[in-house]
């Protein structure tokens, strides 16, 4: 097997999707403890420190210190070349860290969800579709019902279970037209369940919306439920136009 070797761009390249992934995987609350009254470099140096996210890569205090250790000797002018050679090596470790800490984030998320599916069985004003998503009806409607064969223009927004907001069709202030075909099955299923006009509230779990693999960029995390509230505008036929 052809090793691979590390450039300078590939390599801040690799830093840069490391700390974005650290980013996108510490979505909890940050350390509140940075000065207000920091110089530039300083905070610079701090936002670096945030930014890297040693936390959730799984560092002990020992492999911190390490790091540090590392940081120092290249602020004192040590140069890529020195240690190309053990780039293949720093990639392995860091995407193995990565993949761990996304491991646990899941494991943590399916937990939680768990917890509110079991909630939601508990709700009489919720239901359980055939094929694993919950509704719930807020207005059932008056107008066409859609079938797979439609578009339908609709508002939405779209929410996790903490509240948080990825999606949302009125903060930009106009409905959206999808194809029901196009979208992924719990969201189709759940506007099935209504006609023009209504209203409803799906709950999807992870296998019936994105899975393990979010879009990117998305502040989706893997195997997150997804919460929709929906309100069909219309329902566009594919024949309407004949």
């Amino acid at each position: 097997m052809q090793s691979i070797k590390l450039t300078k761009t590939s390599w801040r390249l690799l830093l840069g999707v490391s700390a974005l992934s650290a980013i996108t995987l510490s979505a909890s609350a940050e350390d509140q403890t940075a000065s207000k009254d920091m110089s530039p470099p300083a905070l610079f140096g701090y936002m670096v420190s945030q930014q890297v996210g040693l936390d959730q890569l799984g560092f002990s205090d020992e492999e911190k210190a390490e790091f540090l250790k590392g940081f120092q000797s290249g602020l004192k002018g040590g140069s890529m070349e020195a240690i190309e050679d053990q780039l293949p090596q720093l990639q392995q470790f860091l995407q193995q860290r990565a993949m761990a800490a996304q491991a646990k984030e899941m494991a943590k998320e399916k937990e939680a969800t768990q917890v509110f599916i079991e909630d939601l069985e508990g709700n009489p004003d919720v239901q359980k579709d055939d094929t694993g998503f919950y509704y719930e009806i807020i207005e059932e409607g008056d107008g066409d019902a859609p079938t797979m064969s439609d578009d339908v223009v609709v508002n939405y927004e779209g929410s996790l279970i903490d509240g948080t907001v990825f999606d949302s069709s009125y903060d930009r202030g106009e409905p959206a037209t999808f194809p029901m075909g196009g979208v992924i099955p719990g969201f189709s299923g759940g506007l099935a369940k209504i006609s023009e006009g209504g209203k409803v509230r799906i709950y999807i779990p992870s296998d019936l919306g994105y899975g393990d693999n979010p879009p990117p960029q998305s502040p989706i995390p893997p195997g997150a439920m997804l919460i929709f509230d929906a309100e069909i505008v219309d329902v566009v036929s594919p024949d309407a136009g004949e």
